[in-house]
């Protein structure tokens, strides 16, 4: 496939093909004949040495048990808060799905944060360090889809709506995975647990649709 696709290109563009990647985008992958793997651990380095962070202790996970942020009425600009939370959402999006639910509701406060948001923040700094060679594993294995769903029912402090979020597995490895909060406020945790759900149902579909494409039979 990858011989299709370099061939196709080179008739329209100056394509240079110089083997498997390593890099790419702060990503780095290592193939062997049976697995790929993808991780961001020098990306990772690198936030800690920018927010001065490479000596910090670490911890067990992104988020405190228990952890309720709310809007700041004086909000303290000083801080590099929204770099930082950009810096880890492209984590989140690439390579590192058990944040994903942290930043999400670290980047509802981008316009009216405060210290407390920031100490939020790089507690997940504190826990990338401790987990910087984590990543994605894809095996050689069967090639079933499994999707897992949940939600979380209102539980914000603003607007008591409900968060939503999924995870789809192939060859036993994450292949997408969302959390976000969702657009109308769930009268019950049934049927926050539904809108949860359709949001996975469209994501199975596209995702079948997808492999289809590639001739993976699901």
């Amino acid at each position: 496939m990858v011989d299709l696709l370099h061939n196709h290109l080179s008739k329209h563009l100056n394509v240079k093909y110089d083997g498997i990647a390593k890099n790419c985008l702060g990503i780095e992958f290592n193939q062997t004949n049976s697995k790929i793997t993808m991780s961001q651990s020098n990306y990772i380095k690198e936030l800690l040495e920018r927010y001065n962070m490479l000596e910090c202790n670490t911890v067990s996970t992104p988020m405190a048990l228990g952890t309720k942020l709310c809007i700041s009425t004086t909000p303290d600009d000083k801080l590099p808060y929204r770099e930082l939370i950009g810096s880890l959402n492209y984590l989140a999006v690439c390579t590192r799905p058990d944040i994903v639910y942290s930043i999400s509701k670290l980047s509802q406060y981008l316009t009216c944060y405060d210290k407390s948001h920031w100490i939020a923040a790089k507690r997940v700094l504190r826990y990338l360090k401790k987990t910087i060679n984590y990543g994605l594993v894809f095996e050689l294995d069967d090639k079933v889809v499994y999707g897992y769903s949940d939600s979380e029912w209102s539980n914000s402090q603003e607007d008591r709506k409900s968060y939503s979020g999924y995870c789809f597995m192939l060859s036993n490895s994450v292949i997408s995975w969302e959390s976000r909060k969702q657009k109308t406020v769930a009268l019950s945790s049934t049927e926050s647990e539904y809108m949860s759900l359709s949001d996975s149902c469209k994501e199975a579909l596209y995702l079948q649709k997808l492999l289809s494409e590639l001739d993976l039979c699901i």
